[in-house]
């Protein structure tokens, strides 16, 4: 065996045994990384989100529309849209305040609950570099940014949707307590019941350093034995030069630190939810060993095709055997616009995953169930594709206890 590194230090285990791959599969998740987090039996049931959903009123109409199709429903999701400016934990209050036209957000989750219903906001890994943003003013004041290999008394500027973007450095003494004391007061205004972290790779919109000051001429870059897969290691990333500081006050570069960052943000979230007494529900964007001992996921962006809609199963196959067992597809596909075949059979597909999700992307075009509700030829007469994505979800209902057990099985090692 002949094993290449591109840095960093690392350990490698050897699970040897005359055993059944499940065998091999549970020495992994108890000796290695952790048995799986068990995460609320109501996490197993049908979730909706759409990145377009406008206005808390958008979410009223589309919960409506799963009673009115007889369609059970137990999360609704929202994307970025309810941020004011793309700021983590700050709301929109024109679009999802209480207004004359509309409920605000904390009213439509206060009826999600009464219907025993669910709520799950997202939460972005870069937040907006604005010295009018409490949080980004606090949390530099804290020193709990990634800092810049140029100036390590500044922090590393990338880009994301609200333009330019620091990231909380995990690795800091002070950030996971900082992290989820910005958890705990967004809870206070919007009760949410899971989280959704997205962009946690930590996604960045340049290829490494976006502003040519934060460069240094020795770039670790420069000095790989070899780069794999072939792709840039700071496309659509951050600077592999990038510094987090330990808490002895050491440094090490974000080359050797990359994979850890959504590890870390998922525990120190999981930690949050643990000390208020809430069931773990996090799913994430990015993952690396050790991950499914505090959150889960799903496979992140996809296409409306049917080749995606045959990978996603194998995806999920994957997330599970390396002990991530709720994960799933965003189910007829985020980008691009779907079909009413398509869509019908990914939801027949996905009522099988752990996590089910119906998810689409803003320029797509709509894709709630009933959307399609036109007869097509069957061998027994004529259903509607709303049937077809109607007998999926109560397919996946009728599952919920063996998945359920089988979760908290694994959960216990």
């Amino acid at each position: 065996m002949h094993t290449w590194a591109t840095g960093g230090i690392g350990d490698l285990y050897f699970l040897v045994d005359q055993a059944t791959p499940d065998d091999v599969t549970k020495m992994y998740h108890t000796a290695i990384v952790g048995s799986p987090v068990l995460t609320p039996r109501w996490a197993l049931g049908w979730n909706h989100c759409r990145w377009g959903y406008n206005s808390t009123q958008d979410l009223v109409d589309n919960v409506a529309g799963y009673e009115e199709y007889g369609i059970p429903l137990d999360t609704q999701w929202v994307d970025i849209d309810y941020m004011h400016d793309y700021e983590n934990f700050v709301l929109e209050e024109t679009r999802f305040g209480r207004t004359d036209q509309h409920i605000g957000l904390s009213e439509l989750i206060e009826d999600l609950h009464g219907k025993d219903m669910h709520f799950i906001p997202i939460v972005d890994a870069g937040f907006a570099r604005r010295t009018d943003y409490d949080m980004y003013t606090d949390g530099a004041e804290k020193g709990v940014f990634i800092r810049s290999a140029a100036n390590t008394d500044e922090p590393f500027v990338g880009q994301v949707w609200p333009g330019d973007a620091v990231y909380p450095d995990f690795m800091h003494e002070n950030t996971a307590d900082w992290w989820k004391g910005l958890v705990g007061e967004f809870h206070k205004n919007v009760s949410f019941d899971g989280l959704w972290l997205d962009m946690n790779e930590a996604s960045n919109f340049c290829n490494g350093v976006c502003y040519a000051e934060q460069a240094i001429e020795d770039a670790a870059t420069k000095k790989l034995p070899y780069v794999p897969s072939g792709r840039n290691l700071e496309e659509k990333s951050m600077n592999m030069d990038a510094v987090h500081v330990l808490a002895d006050g050491s440094h090490v570069t974000e080359l050797d630190a990359h994979s850890t960052f959504s590890t870390l943000q998922t525990k120190a979230t999981s930690d949050w939810f643990n000390a208020n007494d809430m069931r773990t529900m996090i799913i994430a964007r990015s993952s690396f060993a050790g991950q499914g001992n505090h959150a889960s996921r799903w496979l992140g962006d996809n296409f409306s095709d049917y080749g995606m809609m045959g990978y996603s199963v194998t995806g999920v196959m994957l997330s599970n055997i390396v002990g991530i067992p709720l994960a799933g597809s965003d189910i007829c596909g985020f980008l691009g616009s779907t079909t009413a075949d398509l869509c019908a059979r990914w939801h027949t597909v996905g009522a099988f995953y752990p996590f089910s999700r119906n998810h689409n992307d803003i320029q797509g075009i709509p894709q709630e169930p009933w959307v399609w509700n036109n007869e097509f030829p069957y061998d027994e007469g004529v259903v509607t594709y709303t049937e077809v994505m109607r007998n999926a979800v109560l397919t996946k209902y009728s599952m919920l206890p063996y998945y359920y057990t089988g979760l908290f099985e694994i959960s216990m090692g």
